[in-house]
Order: structure tokens, then sequence, then C-alpha cells
């Protein structure tokens, strides 16, 4: 028996990539099958609303955003290509989660070995808030996969340090990087940083700096916009301070997606000893590790603690709290991939009870995360709200009604769903062009200034409640409200005119 055990895990660790291709298949069906009954929210509705408009109109919106232009490209290349339905626009994120996996993978494999790369796979493949990041019609994803894939050709370049081809590549990488998300600078200062440790001598002879120059000079022309971006935020006030709640909130987002303040007592002691079991494994393996793996995880440990250090530094300096947990995406693999390689070490090096404590408490962990992902589905946390849209769309018929969206902010929500509707919002003033809602200025035709400017004869409101539970906009008092509903976070209240 232990000999027929012996051959299967033999042909396992040889056949390793295949492993790894059915690791990166998962991901993407996954993903899916999370997203499948997700309604789109506002930020992705700003996806496929700018995605709809010219490549000329999207670099005009997003030089007043808070976002480069680069993954609207291809969303909208998609989209026009493969059509604009949840399923096609979530499968583009879904493609992009999956091949950071992949990429991921032969990362571990290149710095460790073929064991640990196969070990470490039901970490990576199964980590909850990268498959929640796997269906979100966002560029999260594929900053994900730039990065893990510029980290992966580094490795490359430094272990072929006069291959042109190599660091051209790493360069282009930096600068996609930067059109697809700015965040991915978090990423681009840890190799930085790691490369200055590790590669510092006879500095300026390095190929490694003309690299960056490279990227910057494939930057350059997008660089006004970029500097007029950081001087006239459009970001939203939803930030907060880098402190130890935040990184308790990533902590408890990364392991079981629960936010802290949702963090039950079974949850809290359940991530202890996690993270317990994480440092006894350490603890019980690094003096057994070679300096060549030592050195690996050094490279491992930048790519994964860099970019938290680099928000931490950055949050110290800026002048109003900014930091958003979704905002450690893009570097979440790679934050997986670090514990992956530590469990896996253990799993090799530990025997017995202990080796099947730590495999019962990861997939406790693991399992508990996913469910968690397909439970809160696209709740928002910074508002504290569940969109619906979807789910309100299919009792609401467009046949001689008018659809108000209670604000800018339920217009965007809501859109998606209302092709071919009389949909428009309501704002008692105009629409700065400016941020997220600079598409709105210029259709200024879809504002409802005030109740009279509605003529219908049905009029459907959509809004989140206030405080008192009511919308803004109340129809006139032609109208007469025929009924109310709620739809988790959503409300829809129906108004009919009345008889003469």
């Amino acid at each position: 028996m232990r000999d027929k055990s012996s051959y299967i895990a033999k042909i396992l660790v040889e056949r390793w990539w295949a492993l790894a291709v059915i690791a990166a298949l998962l991901v993407f069906v996954v993903s899916l099958a999370l997203g499948r009954e997700q309604s789109v929210w506002f930020d992705e509705g700003y996806s496929i609303m700018l995605a709809h408009e010219s490549y000329g109109e999207i670099l005009s919106l997003t030089g007043v955003d808070a976002h480069p232009p680069g993954y609207y490209f291809l969303l909208k290349a998609w989209g026009d290509t493969f059509g604009w339905s949840e399923l096609a626009l979530r499968s583009l994120s879904a493609l992009f989660a999956a091949g950071a996996v992949g990429l991921l993978a032969v990362l571990i494999r290149k710095l460790f070995s073929r064991e640990v790369a196969l070990l470490a796979l039901p970490v990576i493949a199964l980590a909850p808030f990268w498959l929640r990041y796997g269906y979100e019609i966002r560029m999260y994803s594929l900053a994900g996969l730039v990065g893990v894939a510029a980290s992966l050709v580094l490795f490359y370049a430094v272990q072929e340090r006069t291959n042109k081809l190599l660091w051209v590549t790493y360069g282009a990488l930096v600068a996609l990087g930067m059109y697809v998300l700015y965040m991915t600078l978090a990423l681009w200062v840890a190799h930085f940083a790691w490369l200055l440790w590790t590669r510092r001598k006879n500095l300026f002879k390095q190929p490694w700096v003309g690299a960056y120059v490279l990227s910057l000079v494939l930057f350059v022309p997008y660089l006004p916009t970029f500097i007029h971006q950081l001087t006239h935020s459009a970001l939203p006030g939803v930030g907060s301070e880098i402190n130890l709640n935040a990184v308790g909130n990533v902590v408890s987002m990364l392991t079981l997606y629960i936010p802290d303040w949702q963090l039950g007592k079974w949850s809290a002691l359940l991530i202890f000893v996690y993270i317990g079991i994480i440092i006894a494994v350490w603890a019980k393996v690094r003096g057994t590790l070679s300096p060549k793996v030592k050195k690996s995880l050094q490279y491992a440990s930048f790519l994964a603690l860099g970019p938290l250090v680099f928000y931490v530094v950055y949050g110290l300096a800026a002048s109003k709290p900014y930091f958003i947990v979704r905002y450690v995406a893009h570097v979440a693999p790679l934050l997986y991939a670090l514990v992956a390689v530590v469990l896996a070490y253990g799993a090799l090096k530990l025997a017995g009870r202990a080796r099947a404590a730590v495999v019962l408490v990861v997939a406790v962990v693991f399992v508990v995360g996913v469910v968690n992902v397909a439970q809160a589905g696209n709740f928002v946390l910074e508002r504290n709200q569940h969109p619906t849209g979807a789910e309100v769309r299919r009792d609401v018929d467009c046949s001689d009604t008018t659809v108000v969206a209670d604000g800018a902010y339920e217009y965007i929500d809501n859109f998606y769903y209302y092709d071919g509707c009389d949909l428009r919002f309501y704002s008692t003033t105009h629409i700065d062009y400016n941020g997220g809602y600079a598409w709105l200025a210029n259709h200024d035709d879809k504002r409802v200034l005030e109740p009279s400017d509605v003529i219908s004869k049905n009029i459907d409101v959509v809004y989140y409640p206030k405080q008192d539970g009511r919308p803004d906009f109340v129809p006139s008092a032609k109208y007469h409200l025929v009924s109310s509903q709620e739809y988790g976070s959503i409300k829809l209240d129906k108004y009919s005119l009345s008889a003469e």
C-alpha cells in the first residue's frame, strides 16, 4: 500500500503542471459560479457604462476619474466581441483570475520545487478574497495577473541578467500595470526594494535600472493625466486610516471573508488558530530549510508583504484617509502564495497528527471563506449595502413607465438592467464632470430636477432608503403610491397616475 501511495505521489509531482492547469480552470469556474447570482453594483455599472463609449470618450472620462483606462479598453473590446451579458463580462475577470493562479503556480515551482507547488495549489486556487474579485467587473483581477506575470518575469530576468528581452518585457509589464491600476505601484515599489536589497552593487550598471527607465518612458504619455488626478483627486470619501483595525480587517477578509465589524468570537478564534498554526509551522521548519529556499522565501516575502508596507508608509504621509480593503485585491495572490509555501513545507516536514491538524484547520478556514463569499456576494462594505438590482428589475414593467433612480449613485448602480427603459436620476443640482459621475454630466437629459419633470402613466422609484426610510424623490400629487417593496438593501416604490 505504501509503495502504491508513493507511486501515485510521484506521478502527481511529475504531472504538477497538469494539476496547475486544473487549479486555474477551477478558479475560472468557481469565480463565475460565485458571481452568477450577483447583481451588478455601482463600480461594475460604471465599468460597463464606460466600456459602451468610444475609446476616445473612455480616455476623456477616465482622465477626470481615479483610475487609468487600460481595463476599460479591454472590457470594451471583450464586450463588443462576446456580448454584454453578465456572464460574458464576468468571464473576462474570471479568465484573468485563473491566469494569475496558473502563473503563480509556475512562480512557486521556479522558486521552490514541484512538491511545494503541488501542495500550494489548494491554497492559491481556493483563496476566498481572490475568488471574490475573480468575478467582479473591475480591473483588480487583471492587475493581479499583470503583477504575478511581472514577478515571474523578474525572477527569470535576474537569473539570466544579460537577457535584454526579459528586462524589456518586465519594464513593459510595469508600465502596463500602471495603465490598468495605479495601486500596482505598491508591488513595483516592493520589486524595487528587493532589487535594491539584493542587487545594489554597481547600481547604475544594473539592467533592472534600465527596465524601470523603460517603464517610465512608456508611461510618460499618460503622466500629465496621472499628475492631474493626483492633484485633483476624484476618489470618494470612503477611505480609512492604516491602523490596527485596518490590518485586522485585511486579515479577516483574506482568511474568512468577514469584515472586522462582523467578526464573531468563534470566527476570531478560528483566525487566531490559523495564524498560530502558520507561525508554529514556520518556527518548526525554518531551521531545516536550505539557503536556496530561504533566498526564495525572501523574494516571496518582499512580493507579499512589501505592498502592505508601502500602504502603511503612504498612509502616514497622506493628507487624508485613503485605504480601502479592496486595494489589496491585486496583491492577494502573492499573499496567499507566501502562506501556501509555508504550509506546504509544513506538510512536507511534519508527520502524523501535526500534519493532520494543519490540513484540517487550513481546510476549515478556506471552506468557511468560500462559503462566506458565496453568501456575501457583492456586499458593498463601505456603504453597508447589498445590491439587488437584477431582482428589482424583474418586477418592473417598463411600458408606460418612467423609472427614477433616487440619485446619481442609484442610477449607475442600476442602469445596466434598464436598457430600452426610460431610466432617469433625481438630482437638484447639475452633475460635475468629475469622478465616477462624469458620464452623467454629459447626459443632463437623464436628470430629474423636480417631480413635475416626469410625465408618465407610471413612475417607479428605485432607492436605498435614507434614515427615515424614504427616498429623496417623491412624484407630484398627481400620482398615488401603489406598492412599496424591499429587495435586500434596495426599495422599489410604484406610483400610478391618479384619475382626474
